[in-house]
């Protein structure tokens, strides 16, 4: 995965008629996710999937990505090489949050205090 994500992430930024920066950045994420992550086959399923997705929704042209970043500096190939990269992020918010998520839920949900005793079922054979 990182072999094929590299060849294509290179070709984007030295070889392709239009020039995918982000996409290099991207795989570069994807890269470091992999090496430093928690969920190394999450972010090879991503990578599958997500590269599949894109390339299959801009060749059939139910989308198209812009030739420039927000900032208009950074140039993106159609599809971006390292779009999965991209998703890593979100694995890496969504672990971060998780914590914060899970006290400020134990917050607002009521504790039952009142649960029944549970006992073993032949605890009444005498």
């Amino acid at each position: 995965m990182l072999a094929l994500g590299g060849a294509w992430a290179a070709y984007g930024v030295l070889v392709a008629e239009r020039a995918d920066v982000l996409g290099a950045f991207w795989y570069a994420c994807l890269v470091l996710f992999m090496f430093f992550g928690p969920s190394q086959p999450v972010y090879v399923g991503a990578f599958v999937a997500v590269s599949w997705l894109e390339i299959a929704g801009t060749q059939l042209g139910t989308w198209a990505w812009g030739t420039h970043d927000p900032t208009g500096w950074v140039t993106i190939g159609n599809p971006p090489s390292g779009a999965a990269g991209g998703y890593g992020w979100f694995d890496l918010a969504g672990l971060l949050a998780a914590p914060l998520v899970l006290r400020l839920w134990g917050r607002v949900t009521p504790r039952r205090r009142d649960r029944p005793e549970v006992r073993p079922a032949d605890a009444d054979v005498r």
